[in-house]
């Protein structure tokens, strides 16, 4: 919800959560390794020790944050390993697919895993096909109000830019923002939880607990997430964004999400990131932070990304500004920080503004 709070985790949560790793087909074998750098001071790294040790396996701790874990999977070859898509990245961009090291069952959660990281580690075809046996990373979806994991694409379940299907214990619905009316297959709303492995409610923080566990007409309390997505008919979930990320532009609503994923898609494009900031005359605007593949001219480069999304992506979808930048801050979770990317712009059309006037 935007602040800092404690996570109340059960016993019953903790244990709910090691046993549906432990009977719910994770892959997992007696003395397999995983390579464990959550660190058990945040509620997510904790479950994860707790169903390491529940499900028999070596656990490989290391316990600092860190984003190249390369060398490491070199050294311990590891059959498990739950990372961000910050790993998966710089993986692949530093390192090269053809000097990967996987075990059997690699994950990545927290957020989207950009597509074009995705197609190209599981070697994806254009028309959307796969082989199953080439698949290097699974996605799952989780928060630390459920203990980490609430979905994940188990062997058998994959489809690609999925973020898996219900964990063992897990009950998973698509509402209406705000409410408790359920939505259909296929239809963008809130992805809420329930189940055993759903938190007791935050320390000492009954407001901000009523703001994500709400009790519906069914009876049950709902773990209100606050990601968008939809569920199709064999019950895979897809994550589109954030609500706090969704804004709107001249009274329609942007993703920015799908527009990230766009730009990310295009040949001259490494990674972009799309934040929506604020505007005097259209409410919010898109703008697009690119950092390209290698060194070009900016403008053919800016010209190259305007045109692709004018051609592709609704009107109020094209980004307002192209920032092109050599990397993106991060906070300590591997998560792009929007803060200070803020900052390093310099970027106040407000401001912007008042100055045009002031010269006029």
């Amino acid at each position: 919800t935007g602040t800092s709070k404690g996570v109340c985790l059960t016993n019953e949560n903790l244990n709910s959560i090691a046993l549906e790793h432990l009977y719910g087909d994770m892959n997992f074998k007696p003395s397999d390794k995983m390579l464990d750098i959550l660190i058990p001071s945040i509620g997510y790294g904790l479950s994860v020790m707790h169903y390491e040790g529940v499900c028999g396996l070596e656990t490989i701790l290391i316990p600092t944050l860190q984003s190249d874990i390369y060398p490491l999977l070199k050294k311990y070859k590891p059959d498990h390993f739950t990372g961000g898509p910050i790993h998966y990245e710089t993986l692949l961009n530093k390192h090269g697919i053809n000097n990967l090291i996987y075990g059997k069952n690699f994950v990545s959660g927290g957020a989207n895993l950009p597509e074009n990281i995705e197609k190209t580690l599981n070697k994806i075809n254009d028309d959307g096909t796969f082989d199953e046996n080439k698949i290097v990373v699974r996605q799952g979806l989780g928060c630390t109000e459920n203990g980490g994991a609430s979905t994940y694409l188990k062997k058998g379940t994959y489809k690609p830019y999925s973020v898996g299907i219900p964990l063992l214990y897990n009950t998973i619905g698509i509402f209406k923002p705000g409410t408790d009316e359920e939505l259909s297959f296929n239809e963008d709303g809130e992805i809420c939880v329930n189940g055993p492995t759903v938190m007791k409610g935050y320390l000492n923080n009954e407001k901000e607990t009523n703001i994500v566990l709400k009790r519906h007409k069914d009876g049950k309390i709902w773990l209100h997430t606050m990601d968008i997505g939809y569920m199709d008919e064999d019950g895979r979930i897809f994550l589109k964004d954030r609500i706090k990320n969704i804004f709107m532009r001249k009274g329609f609503n942007v993703h920015p999400n799908s527009i990230s994923n766009f730009i990310s898609s295009l040949d001259i494009v490494d990674s972009a990131y799309v934040m929506g900031i604020s505007h005097p005359d259209e409410q919010m605007v898109p703008v697009a932070f690119v950092k390209l593949k290698e060194d070009m001219d900016l403008t053919t480069a800016e010209d190259i990304i305007n045109n692709n999304c004018s051609l592709f992506l609704e009107e109020t979808s094209i980004p307002y500004e192209i920032v092109f930048v050599s990397d993106f801050p991060r906070n300590l979770g591997g998560k792009i920080d929007n803060k200070k990317l803020l900052e390093i712009s310099g970027i106040d059309y407000y401001k912007s503004k008042e100055k045009g006037l002031k010269e006029l």
